[in-house]
């Protein structure tokens, strides 16, 4: 009795170990600023690639895009929203907004719309990953 007793208890310690070390980051460890983001962008038959480095704090900061200050962000739980500002060549504002969520520490999804100088919208999904 006491033997299978031991074995139930290490059976169940083995288990309890394995599960936990598939487990993700909790939300509460994730930090948007820990490296650069691979963006994947795309709207109807449109796609882009580019990256973002995010920088503040777990809740809130700047987004750069080479090495400029393009935006802000917010970070609450899961849930992601930030703004960038890109230009054309002959100073027309482009306005990102992107919301999303992480998925896991490493990926995060979501939908943006992009504002054109001329006041035009397109919108599209996003996936990016570090």
């Amino acid at each position: 009795m006491k033997k299978s007793a031991w074995v139930l208890s290490l059976i169940i310690l083995i288990i309890g170990a394995a599960v936990n070390s598939g487990c993700k980051k909790s939300d509460d460890s994730f930090d948007i600023t820990d490296g650069n983001w691979a963006f994947h962008l795309a709207a109807g038959s449109d796609s882009s690639s580019l990256v973002y480095t995010f920088q503040g704090d777990k809740l809130q900061g700047s987004v750069y895009y080479n090495n400029e200050n393009r935006g802000s962000y917010t970070v609450s739980g899961v849930l992601i929203n930030f703004t960038v500002n890109h230009f054309d060549a002959a100073g027309g504002l482009y306005v990102y907004v992107y919301s999303g969520m992480s998925s896991d520490y490493f990926h995060m999804s979501g939908n943006f719309s992009v504002t054109y100088p001329g006041g035009s919208v397109i919108s599209g999904t996003w996936s990016a990953e570090r």
